[in-house]
């Protein structure tokens, strides 16, 4: 978990940007606050402090960033799939959709890999010792 920490930063840092553009091009296209585009704001804002434990190897933290991440991914999975079978055309909704979700994807492929080479480094310390 030596540099996933990264890897949280700028996946809670998309969030935050991605969720606040889409909450402010749609006001600014109708005039309505769309409140659940603060969504991926508020995941991004609980993410974000967990970079500092995340960064000193806390594995209950780092877990539950994963979850965090999946249920995310899973989330905007959904609203894709419930626009795209909408029949309206592609919109600026989906494509943020499509940003958090490859975001998310690309996210839970690195904290996977982090835990399998810690897992690996524990097993190689152990058989060391």
């Amino acid at each position: 978990m030596e540099k996933i920490y990264r890897v949280n930063l700028i996946y809670s840092l998309l969030l935050i940007i991605a969720g606040f553009y889409g909450f402010v091009a749609h006001y600014m296209d109708t005039g309505e606050w769309p409140v659940t585009a603060l969504i991926p704001v508020l995941f991004g804002g609980i993410l974000l402090p967990m970079t500092g434990s995340i960064r000193k190897s806390n594995r209950i933290i780092a877990h539950i960033a994963v979850v965090l991440t999946l249920l995310m991914g899973v989330m905007v999975t959904v609203m894709l799939i419930i626009n795209l079978n909408s029949g309206t055309p592609f919109t600026r909704k989906m494509a943020i959709f499509l940003v958090i979700l490859a975001a998310s994807l690309i996210a839970l492929g690195f904290y996977v890999a982090s835990f399998i080479a810690a897992r690996k480094n524990r097993a190689s310390a152990e058989s060391v010792e």
